[in-house]
């Protein structure tokens, strides 16, 4: 994959997190959790179990010390919220964090087994990345393990240590007209004058 590739990276979250989310940035679980920031979750309680015992190699601490984005919103983890769509959104997040320090790039799932996921500078994790992999619309083969392979690489991660602040955000992403309305009143209520747009496919919500 290549850097022009890129156009943006994406957060995923409960609507009812935006007007926390544009006061305090997006932040790491960790940071959170220190925080004492009252917050929802849509991760798969199993798997943040695996997160949070996650070492980034290098000694650049815990996977739950980064916040994650996602190169392709249209991941597994949204599948599994699709029937949810309206009560979550997708933030579009600039793509230019990719030339800050210490931001690092996985070329699958963070949270898989060592031995299926990798952990890169955004130079050489760019390298690693199959373009046609990461934004496919579907990660079905026969073959189970070369389907767990390919749901792995649709959730590749872009983790940025413990904050990133809101003037990175550019946008915000809903599956439809009730999300959309619910947002735009939260945002007129925090100030922020930023794009909602209508996405149903990014929820798996096909017309």
């Amino acid at each position: 994959m290549n850097r022009d590739d890129i156009k943006e990276l994406y957060f995923i979250t409960p609507i009812d997190n935006i007007p926390s989310v544009f006061k305090h940035g997006l932040l790491s679980h960790n940071k959170i959790k220190a925080l004492a920031i009252p917050h929802k979750s849509i991760a798969d309680e199993e798997v943040q179990k695996l997160r949070a015992k996650k070492v980034i190699p290098g000694g650049k601490g815990k996977l739950h010390d980064y916040v994650n984005l996602y190169f392709n919103p249209r991941n597994a983890m949204m599948f599994k919220r699709k029937d949810s769509h309206a009560q979550n959104c997708v933030l579009g997040v600039n793509a230019a964090i990719l030339a800050e320090p210490n931001v690092i790039i996985t070329d699958g799932n963070a949270a898989a087994n060592d031995v299926y996921v990798g952990f890169f500078s955004p130079s050489l994790g760019l390298q690693r990345l199959d373009k046609k992999m990461v934004f496919a619309r579907s990660w079905w083969s026969q073959n189970p393990y070369e389907m767990c392979r390919r749901r792995s690489t649709v959730c590749a991660e872009v983790l940025v240590r413990d904050h990133l602040s809101v003037s990175n955000i550019t946008g915000v992403y809903v599956s439809c007209e009730e999300s959309s309305d619910k947002i735009k009143s939260i945002l007129a209520t925090v100030k922020i004058n930023i794009p909602v747009l209508i996405n149903g496919k990014m929820f798996f919500q096909e017309v």
